[in-house]
């Protein structure tokens, strides 16, 4: 019997993070960096033998952001972003892995895995799958996650949902097995196969039997530069036409996330207690190519031109709505818009501003990401041009702020800590604007999502009780 050993990689080297691994062609393909302060964005690839441990170097840390390594036909391939297209948020391509680095093998321009933001699924699967040859992989589609397949030449589609898919495994060549959620459900498992889909579970949406489940509703607008996009509303609970109704418009976070016609537990929420629920994908949000996604530099203008142009339109198609009761939402990415929103008009008539941005000169230095982020996404930093870094901060503006504003923050959120809603608070306060500031102990960005079943609760609590005292009858 074969005695079998464990061989300790980068052994001379205690700082060494691993990334990704692919074993192929008898060697070790390792996406890794060494660092002992802050960690790179992008890691090095490395061919190391296994009988020898010695180590390769095919592509230097800081050339590109490896998502997948796999190998096809015996050759090894890079899914990867370089950055050069549209910064760190750009769309991941193919290469093909060589002994000079990485030789492009096919284009793409949309995500390399899910985008679409969503609150019901903690646990995901796998984005990436090789079968056969052939690496299958989700991508998000507009407003839907799809399963792409790579040859080694070509990018085509394979199969297509009409929510989100949170992962998959392919089984045979046109049969695979899925964790998604289609439009107005939850996740279950569904097998797929010549195309044909068949449903293995229910338990998730037998949960919502004998519940109201608002259903999607789309609604077109004219963005200001991406032409006719579209968005969707959810009716009340009981709604009866000719009726007045409050609304509450919710922003998704990212900004490269999407929303999508999958059920999303906060807005049903919100529209079983009764209010209208509008919510789309403004320009910076992920599906439709890098030019559609990239804001840097633009936070704060033609996103917030296209979402008031969405508010118009809402408000055109559904004159049920009140428009002297509106409310606006959203967390990270979405709390920066909430803040900036309530800054630049006052036609929503109360706030919830949930792990927010507030001052980019603080979270340059203060975010998980930063400062890398921060100078990729506002084009500046506070050592090159502070001005410009001001000018999209929601905090220059809070002197115009007239809307009662709620904050609800996590204080061991390091991606949008506490102290950016605290400025906006405690600013409001300052000018007399009816504001209040919730701190969830324990908790992180991911509260929404996977935090404390009771947290959870009470975080949409304190959102319903803030816009039932502020936008009731």
């Amino acid at each position: 019997m074969a005695e079998e050993k464990l061989t300790e990689l980068f052994k001379d080297d205690p700082n060494f993070t691993v990334m990704e691994t692919l074993v192929a062609k008898e060697k070790v393909y390792v996406v890794g960096v060494s660092y002992q302060t802050r960690r790179p964005f992008d890691g090095a690839v490395y061919e190391v033998d296994p009988s020898t441990g010695d180590a390769k170097l095919l592509l230097p840390a800081g050339k590109a952001e490896v998502s997948a390594i796999f190998a096809l036909k015996n050759q090894v391939y890079c899914f990867a972003n370089t950055h050069k297209k549209t910064g760190l948020n750009e769309n991941p391509e193919f290469y093909q892995l060589t002994e000079d680095g990485l030789e492009l093998a096919a284009n793409f321009d949309n995500s390399g895995q899910s985008a679409i933001a969503g609150d019901c699924g903690v646990i995901g699967g796998n984005a990436f799958d090789v079968y056969g040859d052939k690496f299958y992989f989700v991508t998000t589609i507009v407003d839907h996650d799809e399963i792409y397949v790579f040859d080694g030449q070509e990018v085509k589609p394979f199969f297509a949902t009409d929510g989100i898919i949170k992962g998959f495994r392919l089984t045979g060549e046109n049969e695979l097995f899925l964790e998604a959620a289609f439009a107005n459900e939850l996740l279950e498992f569904y097998l797929v196969k010549n195309g044909q889909v068949k449903k293995l579970s229910s338990y998730n949406n037998q949960a919502l039997a004998g519940k109201y489940v608002a259903k999607v509703n789309e609604v077109e607008y004219e963005s200001v530069e991406d032409g006719i996009q579209h968005g969707w509303v959810l009716l009340p609970k009981d709604y009866q036409a000719g009726k007045k109704y409050p609304a509450i418009l919710d922003v998704h976070g990212g900004p490269r996330a999407t929303y999508s016609k999958a059920f999303f537990h906060e807005m049903q929420v919100w529209a079983g207690a009764g209010y209208f629920v509008f919510f789309c994908n403004i320009h910076g949000s992920n599906g439709q190519g890098n030019q559609y996604g990239d804001l840097r530099g633009r936070y704060g203008t033609v996103d917030y031109e296209d979402l008031m142009k969405f508010t118009d339109a809402v408000l055109a198609a559904y004159p049920d709505i009140d428009q002297t009761r509106l409310g606006i939402t959203g967390g990270s990415y979405g709390g920066f818009m909430t803040n900036w929103v309530i800054g630049h008009t006052d036609r929503f008539k109360a706030a919830a501003s949930q792990r927010s941005i507030s001052n980019w000169l603080s979270f340059e230095h203060m975010s998980d990401i930063a400062p890398e982020f921060c100078v990729d996404q506002v084009g500046a930093s506070e050592d090159d041009n502070p001005e410009k870094v001001w000018l999209h901060s929601p905090l220059k503006y809070v002197k115009n702020v007239k809307t009662p504003t709620l904050f609800l923050n996590s204080d061991e959120d390091y991606r949008c800590p506490v102290e950016e809603g605290m400025q906006m608070f405690h600013a409001l306060l300052s000018h007399g604007v009816e504001s209040r500031m919730v701190v969830f102990h324990g908790e992180n960005h991911e509260l929404s999502r996977s935090g404390r079943p009771k947290n959870r609760l009470s975080r949409l609590q304190e959102i319903q009780t803030w816009f039932d005292g502020h936008l009731g009858e």
